[in-house]
């Protein structure tokens, strides 16, 4: 018994050590991710959403903790959808009686320009490519939706547009370089589909036939699709080897993640429901930080993201 007991002692010894490393590697892996939250870089848009569903679109430095209410600032009272347009300018969608369309805001400048007017056509989603100097946009009548790329120096769109469906189209992203068009769309069916169009090339890239696929964001080739199934919205990203979407590990099922900007392919910005109402969170790897410095008491939804 006393040679167990002897043999014993090195591996309760063992055991302890163990278990006093792997909760010091989960304090530091704690606050490592705190820290990515507190050392952010760069610029933010986000749409912050009121009750009655007006929003308005809102920029945040994370250098400075500086907030700039763009769209109020440019005098319209109801826009959302902000998008970065180049050296100091915002694009945004506008929903204001006879002022919808879409605006390029600058914001050091203090001016805006129209880039596009209409009574009767919506528009839903809005992206820009700085090498192509233009947008694609998503439009629709209500009784069907298409995809229109503008100049954004011109009222100018695209004789064609590149798609049309009479199933509802949800988002769409233009590709790194701008030489294709990545966008999620209703299946019929309750489902989604994920495309790109390049040129004159249509791709289906992924069908989910009972999830529907509403947002998007596309980024250094990492394509993220916000997906809105039965266990609430979650961000996965799109695997091409597989023709698959891997869940991102950050997700829950205790809460929502309803939006999603990308600062590189392991850290991501999103909008996550965990205490009652969208705000803004952090993602490094499986954890999910408050950002700090951004704060309201409304629901806030990630548009786009910009390093410094």
């Amino acid at each position: 018994m006393k040679n167990k007991r002897y043999q014993l002692k090195p591996a309760l010894i063992l055991c302890g050590v163990m278990a006093a490393l792997i909760i010091v590697i989960f304090i530091m892996a704690g606050n490592i991710n705190r820290n990515v939250a507190k050392n952010m870089k760069g610029r933010l848009l986000y749409d912050e959403v009121s009750s009655d569903e007006k929003s308005a679109v809102v920029m945040y430095d994370f250098t400075s903790g500086e907030s700039l209410r763009i769209s109020e600032e440019a005098g319209f009272d109801d826009a959302f959808g902000g998008v970065f347009a180049g050296e100091n300018k915002a694009a945004f969608i506008v929903r204001d009686g006879e002022k919808n369309g879409i605006y390029i805001y600058d914001y050091v400048k203090k001016q805006y320009y129209v880039i596009s007017l209409s009574n009767c056509v919506r528009y839903l989603d809005l992206d820009y490519s700085g090498k192509k100097n233009g947008f694609i946009c998503l439009c629709s009548d209500g009784e069907k939706w298409w995809i229109e790329e503008i100049l954004s120096d011109t009222d100018n769109k695209t004789e064609n547009p590149l798609f049309t469906s009479e199933n509802e189209i949800y988002a769409l992203k233009y590709s790194e370089e701008g030489d294709a068009v990545y966008f999620v769309h209703e299946n019929g069916n309750g489902g989604g589909v994920l495309k790109s169009v390049k040129g004159s090339q249509m791709i289906t890239l992924y069908v989910s036939e009972k999830t529907r696929l509403q947002g998007l964001e596309v980024s250094d080739n990492t394509v993220l699709v916000c997906e809105n199934g039965e266990r609430g919205r979650k961000i996965a990203q799109y695997n091409a080897k597989r023709s698959a979407l891997d869940s991102l590990k950050f997700n829950s099922d205790g809460y929502e993640c309803a939006a999603v900007s990308a600062v590189s392919s392991t850290q991501f910005i999103v909008s996550a429901d965990i205490g009652g109402r969208f705000e803004i969170y952090v993602c490094n790897g499986s954890n999910i930080v408050r950002a700090e410095g951004i704060n309201s008491d409304k629901d806030m939804i990630v548009s786009d993201y910009i390093r410094e």
